[in-house]
């Protein structure tokens, strides 16, 4: 008999973590082109807000492990964290970059989020609209608290529905749009 996985009609994705951080510095567009060289169709990655409002591409809260710099990525301006350097001399790039250079590769971004606010959710996701991204970017977030799906103000499944709260729970979040709606299919995982 067939194995299984030769039974369903969508295949398994190969997803390049943190955009192929085995092959350069981890959350850098070199990493990304990397991954995309060896056949990598996703590119997952960190987005977190500089002080002044910018996302760059950062796992941790702090830039400290992975540049010559040190302190909290939210403490710190975009032209403070355009200064730091990886250990290979990469700089830190923009998520605006990241999806820009996604879009014209063809490689489909995944943006894991880890800061749980629903406002800077909505700023993340203005970007993701902006650039023309929605349609090949999948978010994951950390799980939301109740407080913040009571208050939380996203479209999700229909009218007044409230974002999935719950492990494993998919939904889509429509994007409104000068143009036409978006669409990104959102994700929790983990537990709170």
């Amino acid at each position: 008999a067939a194995p299984a996985l030769a039974q369903t009609q969508e295949r398994p994705k190969i997803m390049a973590h943190r955009g192929g951080s085995a092959l350069a510095d981890e959350n850098t567009l070199a990493a990304f082109r990397l991954a995309a060289e060896c056949g990598g169709p996703i590119g997952e990655c960190d987005a977190r807000r500089t002080a002044d409002g910018t996302f760059v591409l950062m796992h941790d809260e702090t830039v400290d492990r992975t540049t010559d710099g040190s302190g909290r990525v939210g403490d710190l301006t975009l032209a403070e964290v355009r200064a730091l350097r990886t250990r290979n001399a990469q700089p830190v790039p923009t998520l605006r970059e990241v999806l820009r250079w996604a879009r014209e590769a063809g490689v489909e971004v995944f943006l894991d989020q880890k800061d749980r606010r629903i406002e800077v959710l909505e700023a993340m996701l203005d970007v993701v609209d902006e650039e023309e991204m929605a349609a090949e970017s999948l978010v994951h977030l950390a799980p939301l608290s109740s407080e913040q799906t009571s208050t939380a103000h996203f479209p999700f499944g229909g009218a007044g529905a409230h974002p999935p709260q719950h492990a494993g729970h998919v939904a889509e979040l429509r994007l409104p749009s000068a143009a036409h709606a978006r669409t990104l299919s959102i994700t929790i995982t983990g537990s709170n």
